[in-house]
């Protein structure tokens, strides 16, 4: 018992560093922009791509995890790795012609502060929205 403070910040302070070395990795290029953007994929954002691709949709989705990003590549999807809340990376998926953004992050406040950027720097398009047909009434009750 005496010893594990000290082993604890051992671990902290020399082996997390050492470890975290060898995961660093660059951000992936994105091949052209997509109709619909999926910023996170953990368990709701994998249910929301099935979902869209159930309907003929092709997503793209952008992850910070290497090792999730990589295993849907081996299923021949559109996944790239790096930080949906940056920009250059948004701008390089097509968000200014995208007609989706999807944001599943797990951490709220990242998920809250892009929500707040894409909505002021890419404002939703108007869409032409058909009035509706106002049916005769039948009977009162």
């Amino acid at each position: 018992m005496l010893l594990t403070p000290g082993l604890f910040i051992f671990h902290d302070k020399v082996i997390l560093p050492r470890a975290a070395k060898g995961l660093a990795r660059e951000q992936d290029t994105i091949d052209g922009p997509a109709d619909i953007i999926i910023a996170g994929h953990g368990r709701v954002g994998g249910i929301v791509k099935r979902m869209l691709e159930g309907g003929g949709f092709d997503p793209t989705v952008i992850d910070y995890s290497a090792a999730q990003i990589d295993t849907l590549r081996l299923y021949g999807l559109r996944a790239y790795f790096g930080d949906a809340t940056r920009p250059d990376m948004l701008e390089a998926a097509g968000i200014r012609s995208a007609k989706m953004l999807i944001v599943t992050i797990d951490d709220r406040e990242k998920a809250t502060q892009l929500v707040a950027y894409v909505k002021e720097h890419f404002p939703p398009r108007p869409r032409h929205r058909p009035r509706p047909r106002q049916a005769p009434c039948l009977r009162a009750i």
